[in-house]
């Protein structure tokens, strides 16, 4: 949507878009809320002045949509949301909704509608409006769910979104699962001792979430006694590198405490990287510091890209856990590994990977009928 003249718009680090006033000669402003709505307005008509209005002197209009997101950013729920990951998100699809016209050409926006106008008719117009990409349509009619629950509960207004159904995905199977020739083929492009290829490796040998993956480092390991066979073949108990950590989805409500040991294929790409065992993060930026989840989610996109493979960071936990799978882990160990919380998503590889022994089978006697 276009803005305001001379308001731009750039993202910060925790993934939310920002809006600044940038007129020549005058200094930046920064200008809270959505454009067009009449608290965001009077913030522009003061910076355009050279006057700069306190957050909050000019509200959103009571009992509009724009007004009831501004009042669940502030609250307690919101708040409590993943920083990085699940608040920002919630963040920018609740402004997206905010500053879509209620009509194509119209100038008013669904956030300058009066809360008692919304009904499920117009939480099934965002969605459709969408339709042509269900994931997108889904995560805002999610959106909406939670923003008109919490309404309804704080008594602003009605769960209107509760009964309108998500559309039908297209890709039932969702990310794209990585097959070993494309993992050839990234690794052909991005050799030992790069950053790119750390990544991959951080990915695939421990088969968590980005998120999980970009944050491990030298604090992480720690030596485990470990039972293993001799060479008797007796078992003994030896001094092993683990990695521990908590999962950051859900750890504030319901926590993931993962325990996983390290590959020696991992800690070989690991040592191949200059620096990696210093500071924080094994993985780190240009500058030498953390990614933040979401500047490292596009950046391994744009090196699958330049590796010109259509996988992403999440088709390689799902390669890891298929990976699993067809080695003959059953649904439990496999959740040890990626930390679900249940075999629901699991069921599919391990289903996936017993038909795929069976077609083996069924080959095999068929060509000795033959």
């Amino acid at each position: 949507m276009k803005t305001p003249k001379y308001v731009t718009t750039d993202t910060g680090p925790d993934g939310m878009e920002r809006f600044y006033f940038r007129r020549p000669g005058q200094k930046k402003v920064r200008i809270h809320g959505v454009p067009w709505t009449p608290s965001f307005m009077a913030q522009y008509e003061a910076a355009k002045g050279g006057a700069v209005l306190v957050q909050g002197i000019e509200p959103q209009k009571t009992g509009t949509f724009s007004w009831l997101c501004d009042q669940y950013f502030a609250s307690g729920e919101f708040k409590a949301l993943d920083d990085e990951l699940s608040k920002p998100k919630r963040h920018n699809n609740l402004l997206k909704i905010c500053k879509e016209p209620i009509a194509p050409n119209s100038t008013k926006l669904f956030g300058d509608v009066a809360l008692p106008a919304w009904n499920k008719k117009a939480v099934r117009v965002i969605r459709d409006r969408f339709s042509q990409t269900p994931g997108t349509a889904n995560d805002l009619l999610k959106a909406l769910r939670v923003i008109f629950k919490w309404g309804n509960d704080a008594e602003h207004c009605d769960s209107v979104a509760r009964d309108v159904a998500y559309l039908k995905l297209t890709n039932v199977d969702g990310w794209h699962t990585w097959t070993i020739e494309e993992v050839v083929t990234f690794e052909i492009r991005w050799p030992i001792g790069t950053r790119e290829r750390l990544a991959m490796g951080l990915l695939l040998f421990t088969g968590q979430r980005i998120s999980d993956a970009m944050r491990l480092g030298k604090k992480n390991v720690k030596l485990v006694p470990t039972p293993i066979l001799g060479e008797d073949g007796k078992e003994i108990v030896v001094l092993k590198k683990w990695l521990k950590f908590r999962q950051r989805k859900n750890r504030n409500s319901k926590p993931v405490d993962m325990e996983i040991p390290l590959r020696p294929e991992l800690e070989e790409l690991i040592d191949a990287v200059p620096g990696a065992w210093e500071g924080e993060t094994f993985l780190k930026n240009t500058l030498g510091r953390p990614f933040t989840a979401h500047n490292c989610g596009d950046w391994f996109a744009a090196a699958c890209i330049a590796a010109d493979v259509p996988g992403r960071s999440h088709g390689l936990r799902k390669a890891a856990a298929s990976r699993l799978a067809e080695l003959g882990a059953t649904e439990k160990e496999i959740m040890s590994i990626t930390g679900h919380k249940t075999s629901q998503e699991i069921k599919r590889y391990t289903e996936a990977a017993d038909r795929k022994k069976l077609a083996a089978r069924a080959t095999a006697l068929s060509a000795k009928v033959g």
